[in-house]
């Protein structure tokens, strides 16, 4: 994340420098890291992602177990079975329909544009198009399109509650900080999805897309729609260790 190093150091890690990319330098490296988008898997509809609740193979042998029971007239049996296998399914709607629609929010949060040093002038461009090296200028008001370490500070305050929950802007610098300093104690670093609440400042970016911090975050959501729910991981437990034999 370039934290622990001088700004020179990182410049010339990154093979940049304070003029910023050339347009053509720009688009190898975008070639090559690719857009500065978050990713998300292809959108299921709310029925699809109800349905697909239930296709799991213990599912179905509750359900089989719930219609024996209900044949030889054990109702309250059936009932039982049947219920839990509803709220085994509802749980686990409500938490893939709640990871979708957090990384949503997550997009809305990054900037559709952005004010960075190219050819040595400054320009506006999308943010999509962002690439490490990049030299980003930051203002008040703007929210930060990648995660950046930052070169020059003027008072410069950063809102960093959609990462961290802290309502308080962070005082941002240029110092170095130690290697084992933790991710929120990192003042030198502007991340992806936070914004400028004062001040002004220049910055060289480090990271795009699913390689920056918000990516990451974005990424550990998508997570979620692919485990099971806590009650889902205990039924299967429960129902491997009873055999699941119907009454």
């Amino acid at each position: 994340m370039y934290y622990d190093e001088a700004a020179d150091a990182v410049l010339k890690a990154l093979n940049t420098s304070e003029a910023g990319l050339s347009s053509e330098e720009a688009e190898n490296r975008l070639e090559k890291y690719g857009k500065n988008e978050l990713k998300e898997e292809e959108k299921t509809s709310v029925v699809k992602l109800f349905l697909s609740q239930f296709k799991s193979f213990l599912i179905v042998i509750l359900v089989i177990a719930a219609l024996v029971s209900a044949a030889l007239g054990e109702l309250i049996d059936a009932f039982v079975i049947m219920f839990t296998v509803l709220l085994a399914g509802i749980l686990g709607f409500v938490q893939e329909y709640r990871a979708e629609e957090s990384i949503k929010l997550l997009k809305s949060l990054t900037s559709p544009e952005a004010l960075v040093v190219r050819d040595g002038k400054e320009v506006k461009i999308p943010s999509s198009l962002l690439v490490p090296g990049d030299i980003l200028l930051l203002q008040t008001g703007d929210r930060i399109p990648a995660d950046a370490r930052l070169l020059e500070v003027l008072s410069l305050k950063i809102d960093e509650s959609s990462l961290t929950g802290e309502s308080v802007p962070v005082g941002k610098s240029t110092d170095v900080f130690p290697l084992e300093t933790p991710e929120p104690d990192r003042k030198n670093i502007a991340y992806t999805g936070t914004a400028v609440a004062y001040g002004r400042g220049k910055a060289v970016i480090t990271a795009t897309g699913m390689n920056s911090a918000f990516g990451r975050l974005a990424g550990l959501l998508g997570e979620i729609e692919r485990e099971r729910t806590p009650f889902r991981r205990n039924l299967t437990s429960s129902g491997a260790g009873s055999g699941l034999q119907p009454s």
